[in-house]
Formats: C-alpha cells, structure tokens, sequence
C-alpha cells in the first residue's frame, strides 16, 4: 500500500505542470503581528488555531 501510494505521487508529480514564480521583494512589516509572521510563523499560525478552537467551544478550557 505505501509502495503504491509512493508510486502514485512520483507519478503525479512527473506528470504535474511546473510553473514559475516571479520572485518580488517584499515590502518591510507594517505591524507586530506581521513581524511576528516572519520570524515565527509556526508559532503564530499555531497561536491562531488555538484561538479560533477556543472560540468556537471545540476544547475544554
């Protein structure tokens, strides 16, 4: 099962189109909340879900 599954990505992938990206410069971090995206995003991002779960009653507090 995992060796086919492996196959179907490699497969998947060869067949995908590859697309280029223009890269852009980005422009400096106009909050703290922008500044933190870019030195912790996992954290951020984590710091988020555990927000909108509290808030929609999904964990116990």
């Amino acid at each position: 099962m995992v060796t086919g599954g492996v196959y179907y990505l490699e497969c998947a992938m060869r067949a995908a189109v590859q697309v280029e990206f223009e890269r852009t410069a980005l422009e400096p971090a106009q909050s703290p909340a922008e500044l933190a995206w870019y030195y912790r995003p996992a954290e951020v991002f984590l710091r988020q879900v555990i927000d909108a779960r509290s808030q929609r009653g999904l964990w116990h507090n």
